[in-house]
């Protein structure tokens, strides 16, 4: 992570701390890719579950994966950041065929959760989004997440089957 050397992680009147989860057995490769990438910034790892850690914070940024899901399943605001290497996101645009990545966007078929992909994948556009997401915005969010759980409860194993069908690109009968 490369980010401005005057952006401000704290605005005024606002704490704002990062916090991961790492088990013990890889804690320490984390620990040293905090002090070579970004060794000011405040930063707590913690030897807890993924969820653990996201039930406790106001507001997440996280790659896509699972753990979207999870997120919106815990009502949490959240933001995605993905970058890969310029061949496999080739690649990528090449074989998807779904308008988004994140799994609440997908079963939504909406842009609930704004996806920052390559290019866009900036410190700027993820702290932007996270001081959006600690506003309205992402009590709206929240809103929407809670709708969603419960629709998803309804008939869980149609809406996984239609939602795995619409991401490899079949229709759903």
């Amino acid at each position: 992570w490369h980010y401005p050397e005057d952006y401000n992680f704290h605005p005024v009147g606002h704490e704002r701390q990062f916090v991961g989860s790492a088990p013990s057995q890889v804690s320490h490769l984390c620990q040293q890719a905090w002090q070579e990438f970004a060794p000011e910034l405040e930063f707590k790892l913690v030897d807890d579950t993924a969820r653990n850690v996201i039930t406790a914070s106001d507001a997440v940024m996280l790659a896509s994966g699972t753990v979207a899901l999870e997120c919106m399943l815990i009502k949490r605001p959240m933001v995605v950041g993905y970058k890969v290497n310029a061949f496999t996101a080739f690649l990528a645009r090449k074989m998807l065929k779904t308008k988004y990545v994140s799994l609440p966007n997908i079963l939504a078929d909406q842009e609930l959760v704004k996806e920052f992909l390559q290019e866009e994948c900036t410190v700027d556009n993820l702290a932007a989004e996270v001081e959006r997401l600690l506003g309205e915005e992402g009590n709206q969010m929240v809103d929407k997440f809670t709708e969603m759980h419960h629709w998803i409860r309804k008939d869980a194993d149609k809406q996984a089957a239609k939602a795995v069908l619409h991401l490899i690109g079949k229709d759903y009968e």
